[in-house]
């Protein structure tokens, strides 16, 4: 932030209770509380923090246009074309050089409000944005991966009870965070994977998995818009390890980590 101005002080707001980490360190035994993800940060001059939040603002302005053109060309056509940033946006302190990321995290910026003036703002803030239709986090998605048992009984295999009642259990999990915290949202490109297999199932077997499953869907009909290459829509592929419990690999010989049977995909 110094680089945008003198600073007075800066502070980050922690948790308590429940979110402190132990951190042992010889025979002392302390408590690390993690920070929430905002903090507050005073500038000696009004001009600075005023020019740093009009910046803010613009940025934001400028990415919502540009996720809502990327939704209206991607329902038209599969080859979206995304029109850049703004120029006129850009100058010495631009998001795209880093000046308001923070390790790969976007910054936003918004002035301070009162502790008496809170809920008044809250409550401005969702009558300027009532009926507008926009959903910033996502939270249409949050549903997906649940399944409804009316519809999907008859389905050959069946989803057992113990499934049903496990995707039940993680849907409350994540609902119960969204409202918890507002920092939170749901990623329209990034799937959670679980009840992976935890032996000999890795990163390569999960790109290999991923690749069938986009040709499958688009040999059914259902992806006219995936052409190429099914390895080209998957970005990224990631299976957690268990750093608990290992196993030798048959081939190397090597002690190998087990999978956690969890994993994310990025398309």
């Amino acid at each position: 932030m110094e680089s945008f101005g003198e600073i007075r002080y800066a502070v980050l707001c922690k948790s308590r209770g429940d979110l402190l980490e132990t951190v042992e360190g010889g025979d002392e035994v302390a408590q690390k509380a993690h920070h929430k993800g905002t903090g507050f940060v005073r500038f000696v001059n009004l001009e600075d923090a005023d020019a740093l939040t009009d910046l803010s603002k613009k940025l934001e302005e400028d990415l919502d246009t540009q996720h809502r053109e990327k939704e209206k060309h991607c329902k038209k056509s599969a080859s979206a074309f995304i029109k850049p940033v703004s120029s006129t946006l850009l100058g010495s302190s631009s998001l795209l050089k880093g000046e308001l990321e923070l390790n790969g995290r976007r910054l936003v910026i918004m002035p301070s409000v009162a502790r008496t003036r809170v809920e008044e703002v809250v409550k401005a803030n969702k009558d300027r944005d009532k009926g507008t239709g926009m959903d910033r986090r996502n939270l249409g998605l949050k549903k997906e991966g649940l399944l409804n048992e009316a519809s999907w009984v008859h389905q050959d295999p069946a989803p057992t009870a113990k499934d049903l009642d496990q995707r039940r259990k993680l849907f409350m999990e994540k609902d119960n965070a969204l409202k918890k915290s507002p920092n939170l949202s749901v990623s329209p490109m990034r799937l959670q994977l679980r009840n992976l297999p935890k032996r000999e199932f890795h990163d390569p077997e999960l790109r290999e998995l991923m690749v069938a499953v986009v040709q499958a869907y688009r040999d059914a009909g259902h992806g006219a818009a995936i052409k190429g290459r099914a390895t080209k829509h998957i970005k990224q592929v990631k299976v957690l390890k268990d750093v608990d419990k290992t196993y030798v690999d048959p081939e190397t010989q090597l002690a190998t980590n087990f999978s956690s049977g969890l994993a994310f995909v990025q398309l």
